[in-house]
């Protein structure tokens, strides 16, 4: 990819400190600007390293359109958010190539979102996602059997069942980088 031109004017991206991603969505804005698409986009990347902070932080203060680019690991949790929050109009997977994300973005209708959920991907409820925040900040499962009032194997089978949404063995896989 040649990042000859590219200027890097403070792309509206987050995390604001991961360069590439911020090199990565400063060529990408400049590309559909070129292209006439003139609306304005924040760009949110979810791997292993954000993940936390989007599980505490989410949904952004911001107004706008929101496009999630996601490691493949955290896409049912990207699809969560645009099920439900209006303002995230898209979701990619970080394999995803520049010119398909052009393509994609300048053909979306300004008032429709992007769908790119797989209808047969296992979805991720908001339980799942309190589940998540509360073994994120806790560290163990023990805090939500005592909260729901529920045996060690409820609790256990949980965490089975969002393990297995997310494509992994055990959930203390998430707490690892990717």
């Amino acid at each position: 990819m040649d990042l000859g031109n590219v200027s890097f004017a403070e792309p509206k991206c987050w995390p604001e400190n991961d360069i590439y991603f911020q090199a990565g969505v400063s060529f990408l804005q400049e590309r559909l600007n070129a292209d006439g698409n003139r609306r304005e986009y924040s760009f949110l990347h979810l791997n292993g390293y954000t993940f936390r902070h989007f599980l505490s932080d989410f949904p952004p203060d911001k107004d706008g359109s929101i496009v999630i680019i996601s490691s493949p690991r955290f896409l049912p949790l990207a699809h969560f958010w645009m099920a439900n929050h209006h303002n995230v109009i898209a979701v990619f997977d970080s394999k995803t190539n520049i010119e398909t994300l052009v393509k994609m973005l300048k053909k979306r209708p300004s008032k429709k979102r992007y769908n790119t959920v797989n209808k047969h991907a296992p979805k991720i409820t908001d339980r799942d996602i309190t589940i998540l925040r509360h073994y994120l900040n806790t560290g163990n499962m023990d805090y939500i059997q005592r909260r729901y009032s529920r045996s060690y194997s409820t609790v256990q089978q949980w965490k089975k069942i969002i393990a297995s949404k997310l494509n992994i063995r055990k959930l203390e896989y998430l707490t690892l980088q990717n």
